[in-house]
């Protein structure tokens, strides 16, 4: 029996999917978050398997195979936003409203089985037929399809805005993002959303008289969810911290009750531990830190810093840490220190992170102005 490129593309894939996803939802070690993820994948694998099912001969000798996964694209939307809430949220809680996410899945699985599987075999035949030729463009089909796709891309705008406010309080909390470094999880929407756009393109395509365009079209398909699968799996190898959640308590002080005698003593006790003690050296220093230092609450010392500095946690402390490198670089009694060692001395460790800090408060990068200045004078 020979096989079809498509078809070992396709066994690759469905084997990457189902084993990434029996990984993280059989492990010892699993989390909420990893069990989320491997229900992803694994009904993207059932997605998949049922898509090539369809356009194959099977379905014809057996209809009551058909269909059974096409409501399942409204679960990837709702599925991903949980994900992501619970890997952003330690204290994210999954409470009753939840289960409003599945009510289109639900409904349109419901409609399903009254409108095909519950249907005679000679009518389900009909019906096949009919989806597969005849009504294949029909408008209510394009509208569906629309409508799915739709539903998914709503979610991920949704898981996007997530991660921008996540990130935002990041910065009013810690003053090193390299362990709370998220950028792996937009990746990982990102790879998805490019899924979505290859298939958003295969079903438009589908809906063309010219057979071979929409194979070629499948397989285009097939490959983009094999590189999300393979990236996914290589970024679970890779990275220890990868379905760790991340801590998380939103900070307001929009209606304060402080007064401006507390303010002011802690503005006062904020300039003396950072210019004198200059703990801002400590490298992974988060605003819990530096408040149980000055005895004081984050959202009192937050408030002091974001209204009356003008500045996040991290923008204050990176800053007090520019400074002193800045200061470091000129001092010709420090001339033989390496910017390495300064780097580390003044509370930062990754280059990264130092360049990108020294160039935006100074407009240079460390070496030069070090040279700058070392000509200067």
């Amino acid at each position: 029996m020979a096989f079809s490129f498509l078809d070992v593309l396709s066994a690759i894939t469905l084997f990457l999917l189902i084993f990434l996803a029996a990984v993280l939802i059989t492990s010892k070690k699993s989390t909420t978050s990893s069990r989320i993820l491997g229900t992803f994948l694994l009904l993207n694998a059932l997605n998949l398997s049922g898509g090539l099912l369809f356009i194959s001969d099977v379905v014809l000798q057996r209809p009551w195979l058909a269909f059974w996964t096409n409501t399942l694209p409204l679960l990837f939307g709702p599925l991903l936003w949980i994900y992501t809430n619970d890997i952003l949220y330690r204290d994210f809680e999954y409470d009753k409203k939840i289960i409003w996410h599945f009510v289109p899945f639900i409904i349109s699985f419901l409609l399903l089985i009254i409108g095909f599987h519950i249907q005679p075999d000679d009518r389900k035949l009909e019906i096949l037929e009919m989806a597969r030729n005849s009504e294949r463009t029909s408008l209510p089909v394009v509208i569906t399809t629309l409508v799915f796709y739709g539903h998914i891309m709503i979610y991920l705008g949704f898981c996007w805005h997530q991660i921008l406010i996540y990130r935002k309080e990041l910065y009013n909390r810690y003053s090193s993002m390299e362990i709370y470094n998220v950028r792996w999880l937009m990746v990982l929407l990102g790879l998805f959303g490019f899924v979505i756009l290859i298939a958003l393109i295969n079903s438009l395509v589908g809906f063309s008289e010219q057979p071979y365009i929409y194979e070629t079209s499948v397989i285009g398909l097939v490959i983009a969810i094999l590189f999300f699968a393979s990236s996914t799996l290589y970024r679970a190898l890779t990275f220890p911290h990868f379905f760790k959640g991340l801590p998380r308590k939103a900070i307001r002080y929009a209606d304060s009750t402080f007064t401006p005698e507390e303010i002011r003593n802690v503005r006062i006790s904020l300039y003396a531990a950072m210019d004198e003690k200059e703990l801002f050296r400590k490298a992974h220093l988060s605003l819990d830190d530096l408040a149980n230092h000055l005895q004081t609450t984050p959202r009192l010392l937050s408030q002091v810093l974001n209204n009356e500095l003008g500045m996040t946690f991290f923008e204050y402390v990176n800053k007090k840490r520019i400074d002193l490198a800045t200061s470091m670089l000129t001092d010709p009694a420090k001339k033989d220190k390496t910017i390495l060692e300064i780097m580390y001395d003044v509370g930062f460790n990754s280059k990264s992170s130092f360049n990108t800090a020294f160039k935006r408060f100074t407009r240079e990068t460390p070496s030069s102005y070090r040279e700058k200045m070392s000509s200067t004078s």
